[in-house]
């Protein structure tokens, strides 16, 4: 079993555990980062260590950028990527890929725009940016919400906007089906 620590999310440290049913052991405990620049918002298991997601800032003009930062079981680096250039990104969930790599879910602000969309990411073993799709319509808000679900022949995301949705994508990230219900209550 595993549990995230973070004492102050914005600092990223990082303490995984190995459960037993009464005791808790310590794996390790690293720092990733610099202080008030990175955020973790997902981490997953991986053959050789560990995926973890989430954001960081450009230091030159605090652009948000998304990040992905894989480290093996002992918690040491062995790469760290930044994806979003001059768009405000982040990523929220993160899985392990049908035919291998990685698919990150989030979101993007695009450079100039005053609304976000959603934002299907696909990256090799490496980190390197395989494809990108971007889920919204026009002049609406679309976030990501929850973990994402891998399916055999792609995956199901959830997200919120003016109403909350549900898609399944292939592999390739295009949209197979697509439900959305209505965010408005009865009072």
């Amino acid at each position: 079993m595993i549990f995230t620590c973070t004492p102050n999310a914005i600092t990223g440290i990082l303490c995984l555990f190995s459960a037993t049913l009464f005791s808790q052991i310590t794996t390790f405990q690293k720092t990733y980062g610099t202080p008030d620049q990175e955020s973790a918002t997902d981490i997953i298991e991986t053959p050789d260590g560990y995926l973890i997601a989430g954001r960081t800032h450009r230091t030159a003009d605090n652009t948000p950028l998304a990040l992905l930062i894989r480290i093996d079981k002992n918690g040491s680096v062995l790469w760290q990527k930044t994806y979003g250039g001059t768009d405000e990104v982040g990523f929220e969930s993160v899985a392990i890929a049908n035919d291998g790599g990685f698919i990150a879910w989030g979101s993007i602000k695009k450079d100039g725009s005053s609304v976000s969309d959603a934002w299907l990411v696909k990256v090799d073993d490496d980190g390197n940016l395989l494809w990108q799709k971007t889920i919204g319509a026009p002049a609406s808000s679309e976030f990501p919400v929850g973990q994402i679900v891998v399916m055999p022949d792609g995956y199901i995301l959830s997200g919120n906007s003016n109403q909350s949705f549900v898609i399944q994508v292939d592999n390739a990230g295009d949209i197979l089906w697509s439900r959305m219900t209505s965010n408005t209550g009865s009072s």
